[in-house]
């Protein structure tokens, strides 16, 4: 299990379940229970989950205004695809 980061500011900006979990402090299986109940907000790449930052502090009851801020940044390219406005909250 990774270890839990000092500052959210640390982290980066899409998180995989395994860096998921210790700043939820819970454990693999139930980061995977939260993902496919679609408690926590993800995308799907392939077979793997990738979370982004905003939506796990949301999440956590202490994103509101960070994930407004973030998505008000202007569209940009994310991994292998052009940015789709349909994933914005």
């Amino acid at each position: 299990m990774n270890p839990r980061p000092s500052s959210y500011e640390t982290l980066p900006w899409v998180l995989t379940p395994e860096e998921v979990a210790p700043l939820l402090n819970v454990g693999m299986c139930t980061v995977y229970e939260l993902l496919r109940s679609k408690q926590l907000k993800h995308t799907r790449i392939g077979v793997q989950y990738r979370i982004l930052k905003q939506d796990v502090l949301a999440f956590m009851g202490q994103g509101s205004q960070t994930a407004e801020a973030v998505w008000s940044i202007p569209p940009t390219r994310w991994w292998s695809g052009q940015w789709n406005p349909s994933w914005s909250p």
